[in-house]
This record gives structure tokens, C-alpha cells and sequence, in this order.
């Protein structure tokens, strides 16, 4: 997710992006207990800032998370309030796959209210916790917290239409993963971003038995990203499904070198299940 990048490289959200059309139909804001005091009344405090978790955040950069942890770690025992170390700390415990560790901090952050600079996306970070520990409703109201209050931002929208298509909610999905796209769209930078919702919603099409607007959605998703190989191996099928066999045998093709490229195993079968 570029936004995560964006952080931990020190460029903001990496979204410089403004809608340009009115965004999806307002959703009711979550009950006050969930939002876990995302703005409490009275003026927070500062969050105690220190030299060492930006050095932390180059080492998350570099991949080297243990290591980051470790310094972070080292910043909360001295300075327990900084919230923005508790911050950079569950962004690294969840690059780790460790979205439990990651939850509380998240939750610790969310009740305090003080104040740092990534402080507003702390609900997108949050909310891919919680969808990666299976708490998809509960994620879901974090991602439209950020999704609404950052409007320049693509990838809590495309979230929520992830959680859509999984709960087949079609409108929604439709709805989130068009603005996901126009949101990010006419940035070089959010190729990856753009052709991974293009795929979601080729799933979306597919499931609606709209195979050739699918197959279009798919093709235009390798064409910006040409290593998705899952979106190979369900052009692949759709092409064979509309009976073009020639295209479906040439994705395929493509779909086991996207594999080789990124180091996976190359099956000897065809493409897997349908979407």
C-alpha cells in the first residue's frame, strides 16, 4: 500500500491527488464507542517527538524491522506519551504480520488523542489490522473515517471495496472501488495502486457474468502492472470462457512468467479456481 510507504519514507501520505467529482454517498458516522475517541473535546497534547524514530522510520524503509522495533521500543520506555513512536512501532509490528500486537497500540493512540504529524492516518493503518485479523466490520469504520477525512486518498477507498465485494455488496464495492481509481488516477506514482482496483473490480464484473467487461478491467490491470499475476490467471480464464482460445493461452503464458518473475513457484497446471 503506497500510503505506508509514504510514511515510512518520510512523504507525507504519498497521495497528491484532489477529487475531482462529488465522493460516494455519505455513511453514517460510527457510534462514538468505536471510534475509541478519535477527537476528544479538550485540546490534546503533543505527542513527545525524538530523533530516533525518524531513524527508525529509515530502517523500516530499508526493510530492517527488527531493528526499527527495537529503537522504537527503546523511545516509549523513555518517553511513554509519544504517541508518535507507539505509531511507527504498530506500523512496524504489522509489516511483521503481527496485526495483534499491532491492534492496541493502534487502540492506545486512538484514546489518548495527542497530537503528531501522521496522526490523521492512523485509522487507515488500524483498519488494515483489523481486516487482516478478520474484523471486517470493525475495519470498515475505520477506513471511512479516513476515507472521508482525507479525501486525497486512495487506499482506504479501495479497502472499503475490497470489504464490499467480500460481503457481496455489490453497489458498495462498485461505488468505493470507481472512487479508489478516481481518486488515484493521472499519478505515475499510483500505477500499482490503480491497476490493483482495476483487478478488484474485473472480480466484480465477473461475478455479476459480465465476463467481457471483466476481461477489458483485467487486461487493463496487466497492462499497468504487468507482475499481477493473479489478474493473468483470470484474464486467462475469461478470455477461455469467451472462447478465445489464443488469448487465454497467451495470458497463461504471461501469467507463468509474472510468477518467475517475482521468485513464486510456477504451477504446472492451468490458472487456478475462478474468481
Amino acid at each position: 500500500m503506497l500510503i505506508a510507504a509514504g510514511l515510512t519514507l518520510g512523504l507525507g501520505s504519498g497521495c497528491d491527488r484532489e477529487p475531482s467529482n462529488a465522493t460516494p454517498t455519505p455513511h453514517a458516522a460510527p457510534p462514538a464507542s468505536r471510534q475509541l475517541a478519535q477527537t476528544p473535546a479538550a485540546l490534546p497534547d503533543p505527542s513527545p517527538d525524538d530523533f530516533r524514530i525518524d531513524a527508525a522510520r529509515r530502517l523500516m524503509a530499508d526493510g530492517r524491522l527488527d531493528l526499527a522495533e527495537t529503537a522504537l521500543r527503546t523511545v516509549l520506555a523513555e518517553k511513554p506519551a509519544s504517541d508518535r513512536a507507539r505509531f511507527f512501532l504498530a506500523v512496524s509490528v504489522a509489516k511483521q504480520k503481527r496485526y495483534g500486537e499491532a491492534r492496541p497500540l493502534y487502540e492506545e493512540i486512538a484514546r489518548s488523542g495527542r497530537t503528531f504529524p501522521e496522526r490523521r492516518h492512523v485509522p487507515h493503518f488500524h483498519g488494515w489490522a483489523l481486516f487482516y485479523l478478520g474484523e471486517h466490520d470493525l475495519a470498515r469504520e475505520q477506513f471511512l473515517l479516513h476515507a472521508e477525512s482525507v479525501p486525497e486518498e486512495g487506499d482506504s477507498a479501495f479497502a472499503l471495496g475490497v470489504i464490499a465485494l467480500e460481503k457481496d455488496d455489490q453497489v458498495e464495492a462498485e461505488r468505493w472501488l470507481l472512487e479508489a481509481i478516481r481518486r488515484q488516477e493521472g499519478s505515475p506514482a499510483l500505477v500499482r495502486e490503480i491497476a490493483k482496483a482495476e483487478a478488484r473490480l474485473g472480480d466484480l464484473r465477473y461475478r455479476q457474468d459480465r465476463v467481457e467487461e471483466a476481461v477489458v478491467l483485467w487486461q487493463r490491470c496487466v497492462d499497468r502492472w504487468p507482475d499481477h499475476h493473479e489478474a493473468w490467471s483470470k484474464l486467462a480464464r475469461g478470455q477461455a470462457r469467451l472462447g478465445r482460445e489464443t488469448e487465454s493461452a497467451y495470458a497463461t503464458t504471461q501469467w507463468r512468467n509474472a510468477l518467475a518473475r517475482l521468485g513464486r513457484e510456477v504451477p504446472p497446471d492451468s490458472p487456478g479456481a475462478s474468481p
